[in-house]
Order: structure tokens, then sequence, then C-alpha cells
């Protein structure tokens, strides 16, 4: 589908203005841009100075971390993405049918027949 051919001039976006007015400004944008670079020297350097102990002998079942770990995988995601989960949304019998719910109804015995 394409977009009008010849849209309104009162309704076009104005030298300057941002085509989404409720979105980040160019200067936070910019500061994004900037903070997602540190970031990423810094996971650089730390993951270069761990390969450094490595290289020199350290055991690295003692450089193992939940932040050596969380950092690992958060450059190997940016670097090749997250990888998407495969669900199963098969049921038992191969099909995509739900499961059958099964009510059963059962009649509360008479005083008679409880075996009073």
């Amino acid at each position: 589908m394409a977009g009008n051919p010849n849209p309104s001039p009162e309704t076009r976006f104005k030298p300057g203005s941002t085509p989404n007015p409720g979105g980040m400004s160019a200067e936070v944008r910019a500061r994004n841009d900037r903070v997602a670079d540190m970031a990423s020297q810094f996971r650089e350097k730390l993951l270069s100075s761990t390969m450094e102990k490595l290289a020199a002998g350290e055991d690295p079942l003692e450089l193992m971390s939940a932040d050596l770990i969380r950092i690992l995988k958060d450059s190997e995601d940016r670097a090749h993405g997250t990888p998407k989960a495969a669900i199963d949304h098969t049921s038992s019998d191969g099909s995509m049918a739900p499961k059958p719910t099964v009510i059963e109804f059962i009649a509360p015995k008479a005083a008679n027949e409880s075996g009073n």
C-alpha cells in the first residue's frame, strides 16, 4: 500500500520538525548513541582483560562469575542477535487443536442409597 501521492500541505511535516513528535529529540538520540558506544568499549576492555588473564595461565573457573557470564552473553547477543526461542504449539496428537475439556456431572446419592 503506497502513501498518499498528494498529501495536503497542512498535514505535511515542516522543515525542522520531527516525524514523530512524541519521540526522542536529536539531542537525546545522540546522547543514547554515545552512551551505547561507551558501554561497548567498556565491555571490550573487560573481556580483553579477562582474555589476558587466561593467556597468562589463570584458571578460567576462578574468573567465572555471574557478571562475566552476563557480559559474555550480552556481547554475543549484540554481535549475532538474540536467538529466537522455538515453541512447540502442537498437541500430543500432532495437531494444533487444544485438548478438549471434559466436565463430568455426578448426581449426589440419595439418603436411602448412602448405606445407612
